[in-house]
């Protein structure tokens, strides 16, 4: 179970473990366990632990060369809010029925569309306010908004929008300051955090290791499938 994952452990205690590391497979339930370089492991449920630091992950065997980019509208990063209120930053790379394609240095993330709450395509527009209680649809630079349901990405430089009225239409990508899905829940934010080497930060209920790749239950509901070395750190409580 301990597969190319390391770190360092900082328990609520005080004192640190260096070693390999493993979430959601030790015994007892406990949240992470830690196996020394002499070979000892000690498993810690979630109530002992206070931060967990990820410093070497093995390359994934099949790990994607850095993807072409056609348009310079592939090339920017781009910030996927979910409902939970976890952010997501990468390039987007495809959009259809089902998922979002999201990818970073090192690799590609699947994101459920029926998570998403917000893409926003340069940043600050949620925090601003400007989609609050706002429909399904399109927000554009000049402010207007334009109701209508995501489609899909085309050719990497438009949105297909389908709307009531019109049926479908494709609206340049460079007009679009963002996309709303669904409202966010506000509130309660138990669980955990996860940051990223990109800065996203996934608000988290749960962790399991599965080879170099991390199975996380982010607090929409969904899971994320995320390769460890794209993470930093995870932390506890108001940190």
């Amino acid at each position: 179970k301990f597969k190319g994952i390391e770190g360092k452990l900082v328990a609520v205690g005080g004192e640190d473990l260096l070693g390999k590391l493993s979430f959601g497979n030790g015994d007892d339930s406990s949240f992470v366990s830690v196996e020394q370089s002499n070979g000892n492991v000690t498993n810690y449920n979630f109530d002992d632990w206070a931060s967990v630091k990820i410093t070497k992950v093995e390359k994934l065997p099949d790990a994607e060369t850095r993807p072409k980019i056609n348009t310079k509208a592939l090339a920017l990063n781009r910030r996927v809010w979910l409902i939970g209120g976890s952010l997501l930053t990468g390039k987007i790379t495809k959009i259809d029925s089902k998922m979002i394609t999201l990818r970073n240095d090192f690799s590609s993330m699947l994101i459920p569309r029926a998570a998403i709450a917000v893409i926003d395509f340069v940043g600050g527009t949620v925090e601003s306010g400007a989609l609050d209680a706002r429909p399904e649809g399109l927000l554009f630079f000049g402010g207007d908004f334009f109701e209508g349901q995501l489609v899909e990405m085309v050719g990497g430089a438009e949105l297909m929008i389908k709307q009531a009225a019109l049926g479908k239409v494709r609206v340049p990508l460079q007009k679009i300051r963002a996309v709303k899905f669904k409202e966010m829940k506000k509130g309660a934010d138990e669980g955990f955090k996860i940051r990223t080497r990109s800065g996203s930060l996934i608000h988290a209920q749960s962790i399991v290791s599965k080879g170099l790749k991390l199975i996380i239950r982010d607090n929409s509901r969904y899971y994320l499938n995320v390769y460890a070395g794209e993470v930093l750190d995870l932390s506890r409580g108001t940190k």
